[in-house]
C-alpha cells in the first residue's frame, strides 16, 4: 500500500457519451465495455488498485446507473468508491473536477474512464508534493508523424494548449492529472467547463509540471481502438 495516495482521491472522468463507439454504446457505457476478461471497468480499477489508491470517485452521466450498480462501493477490487453524477445539465470534464470539491481534500488525482496508463503514480505523487507547483500533467513524446502535440515542455514546467498548439512542440497529454484544492476553487462556476481550459491557462503561469512517461496509453474511445485494446489482453 502507498502511504503516499492514502489520503489522495482519484477522479475518474467516466460521463461521456461515447459518440465514437456509435451502436456499441447505445446500451453500455464506455466504462463497461465488455472484453474477453470482465470489462473495461474491471481493468481499469485493477490497474488503480495496484497503484496505491484507496479512494476513487466516479463521476457518471450517460447510462450512469449501470456503472454504479456495476462497480458498486468499490469492495470487488478493494476499493471505496463514491459517485458524482452530472444531473440534467452535463458538467463537462472541468465541471466535474469543480464538483468533487465536496469530498475533503488537498490533492486530488484525474484520469479518464476510457484509458488504461502505464506509469508509477506513486512516483508521479511524491515529485508533485514535493514542488510548488499548483499541478501536474502527465505528458508523452509523440511517436506518431503528423499527430498534432499540444504540449511544450520547458522542465520542470510546461505550456498547454489544446486549441491552439504550436510548432515545434514535441509532446501530448498522458491523461493523468494532479491538482491542488486552491487551482480547483479557482475554476470558474459555469457549467458545463471544459478542463483543457484552466489547465492551460495554469500552464501560462508555470503553475503546470510535466512528468514525462516513457509508454503508450491504450483507450477504447472507438470501434478499432477497442478492438486493438481487446487484442492486448489477450496476449
Amino acid at each position: 500500500m502507498s502511504l503516499l495516495l492514502a489520503d489522495i482521491p482519484l477522479l475518474i472522468l467516466a460521463g461521456g457519451r461515447a459518440t465514437r463507439l456509435k451502436a456499441l454504446s447505445e446500451n453500455t457505457p464506455k466504462y463497461l465495455m465488455p472484453l474477453a476478461q470482465g470489462t473495461f471497468a474491471d481493468h481499469h480499477l485493477g490497474w488503480i488498485k495496484t497503484q496505491g489508491f484507496q479512494s476513487v470517485i466516479l463521476s457518471i452521466g450517460y447510462l450512469g446507473d449501470q456503472v454504479r450498480e456495476y462497480c458498486g462501493d468499490g469492495s470487488k477490487w478493494g476499493l471505496k468508491i463514491s459517485y458524482l453524477e452530472d444531473g440534467k445539465l452535463p458538467l463537462g470534464t472541468g465541471g466535474a473536477v469543480r464538483a468533487a470539491l465536496i469530498h475533503n481534500f488537498d490533492v486530488i488525482c484525474v484520469t479518464y474512464g476510457d484509458t488504461l496508463l502505464s506509469f508509477s503514480v506513486e512516483r508521479f505523487i511524491a515529485d508533485f508534493l514535493n514542488s510548488s507547483g499548483l499541478a501536474a500533467m502527465t505528458i508523452l513524446e509523440n511517436q506518431v508523424p503528423g499527430h498534432t502535440c499540444n504540449i511544450d515542455w520547458r522542465p520542470p514546467f510546461i505550456t498547454y494548449d489544446k486549441t491552439a498548439p504550436k510548432p515545434g512542440w514535441k509532446h501530448i497529454d498522458y491523461g493523468f492529472l494532479a491538482l491542488r484544492r486552491p487551482l480547483i476553487e479557482a475554476f470558474p462556476p459555469d457549467v458545463p467547463l471544459d478542463l483543457t481550459a484552466p489547465i492551460a491557462k495554469a500552464s501560462n503561469l508555470d503553475q503546470v509540471l510535466g512528468f514525462l512517461v516513457k509508454e503508450r496509453f491504450w483507450e477504447i474511445g472507438s470501434p478499432e481502438a477497442l478492438k486493438e485494446f481487446q487484442n492486448r489482453i489477450k496476449k
